[in-house]
């Protein structure tokens, strides 16, 4: 049985700290020496999701940006409805499978339709915002150039609608439409 220790300056503030005890498996009660008023002792027992959540809580929160090349992110929520809201929208994604996760971070795609001289201009535009251009997810057949501007955020019904309002004044100001957005985020059922 392998035991590590780490401590936190949690409620510094009060003079307090804490102190977790993580013993990985297999462990009993008997194995694991009793908690006090500054410790918290964790009984590793391969369930990682806990380890993760309580990792999360005491570090603020803070881990790996989202990668959007991952092998394992699914479309989590969708609209190519101009007269959808995104908390709509949103509201759908919780609801099915695969849900989305909402304060968690997403790979927010935006579908646009161009006329091909515009979208370098689009691109280095979008640029400025952190966006960049993905692979196409269906080729238009109206003449355009079909692609997928992207970026890694929090996703929430304001700032999705700021977002989806954002690319559809681009691409009218490029000759073009925004056909619509979607968003990615782990599969949540492989958890």
């Amino acid at each position: 049985m392998t035991r590590r220790s780490k401590s936190w300056a949690i409620g510094a503030e009060f003079g307090a700290s804490l102190q977790v005890i993580a013993w990985s498996w297999p462990c009993s009660d008997r194995d694991v020496p009793p908690a006090t008023d500054r410790a918290i002792v964790v009984c590793m027992s391969g369930v990682t999701g806990i380890w993760e959540r309580l990792r999360q809580a005491l570090s603020g929160g803070r881990r790996p940006p989202l990668d959007p090349a991952r092998t394992d992110l699914v479309v989590v929520v969708s609209s190519f409805d101009d007269a959808e809201s995104c908390s709509g929208a949103l509201e759908r994604g919780a609801a099915t499978a695969p849900r989305w996760v909402d304060g968690d971070e997403a790979v927010l795609r935006h579908h646009l339709e161009l006329p091909a001289d515009a979208v370098d201009r689009a691109v280095e535009l979008a640029g400025q915002d952190g966006y960049v251009k993905a692979a196409p997810v269906h080729t238009p057949t109206n003449g355009r150039t079909g692609f997928v501007l992207q970026r890694v955020q929090i996703l929430d019904a304001m700032h999705c609608a700021q977002e989806k309002s954002r690319m559809a004044g681009l691409a009218q100001r490029l000759g073009g439409t925004a056909t619509g957005w979607d968003a990615l985020q782990p599969d949540s059922a492989a958890d």
